[in-house]
């Protein structure tokens, strides 16, 4: 079984603990403040260039109710699997975009921008001004990680991995404003909120390097490649998403 968790699984209150720091257009981590700490102050799991790995603390709150229900589903698979000696395998998601998605705000952000750049549907930016990031895995590498596992499920007892676009592929939404707009050639309103959704992350990149040793796998797709392929869904699709998003 591949269970499809999630990286809510980690509460935003350590998550937005990290080290970071603030440029014009996003948040990164701090790699200068996160190498001053003695090492019994750095938290396992972490990592300024690569970010988030499966040994991050699952402790502490602010993950929101569907990051709950997540994080006990992702408990009991690792119980079952090696109480069971099952084949099991959770998979932490950050992320996931690519064409043929009918994001929304909530769910997927990726395409649910493209479509209101598209077809000119305002936007806010939730808190932070716009500059939280996320890294984005796009469903064609996905779907070749999920080959991989498949072909070796015989061998994993309940083993974690986190697996999104990375450090390469992270962006804030500034960012993807920017990028979709000279993509597109298209713009909408961007209006700025100073309230944050609650338990919203600032910065979020995952360390995908479990999976790169262990199942020889890792992102191919750019985020401008991916975002040319939203775009080119939409364009194809435009009667149909307009109908859905803009009638």
């Amino acid at each position: 079984m591949i269970f499809w968790s999630s990286n809510r699984v980690y509460g935003a209150d350590r998550l937005n603990a990290l080290p970071r720091r603030e440029t014009q257009s996003r948040f990164e981590y701090d790699s200068e403040a996160w190498s001053r700490l003695p090492n019994e102050l750095r938290p396992a799991g972490f990592h300024p260039v690569h970010g988030i790995s499966e040994d991050f603390s699952i402790d502490g709150g602010q993950r929101s109710i569907y990051g709950l229900s997540k994080l006990i589903a992702d408990a009991a698979c690792q119980e079952y699997a090696q109480a069971y000696d099952l084949p099991v395998v959770v998979n932490r998601f950050g992320v996931i975009s690519g064409i043929g998605q009918f994001g929304h705000a909530d769910q997927g952000w990726v395409v649910w921008w493209a479509i209101a750049h598209w077809f000119k549907l305002p936007l806010t930016y939730l808190g932070w001004q716009g500059k939280q990031v996320r890294d984005v895995l796009f469903v064609e590498d996905m779907l070749v990680l999920l080959d991989l596992q498949i072909a070796q499920m015989a061998r994993f007892r309940g083993d974690v991995f986190n697996l999104g676009g990375g450090a390469g592929n992270a962006l804030s939404l500034q960012e993807a404003t920017r990028s979709m707009q000279e993509i597109s050639s298209r713009s909408t309103s961007v209006t700025v909120s100073d309230q944050a959704r609650k338990g919203d992350i600032a910065l979020y990149w995952t360390d995908y390097r479990k999976a790169a040793q262990q199942l020889g796998w890792k992102p191919r797709i750019d985020l401008r490649t991916g975002f040319q392929r939203i775009f080119e869904w939409i364009r194809q699709n435009e009667a149909e998403l307009r109908a859905r998003y803009a009638p």
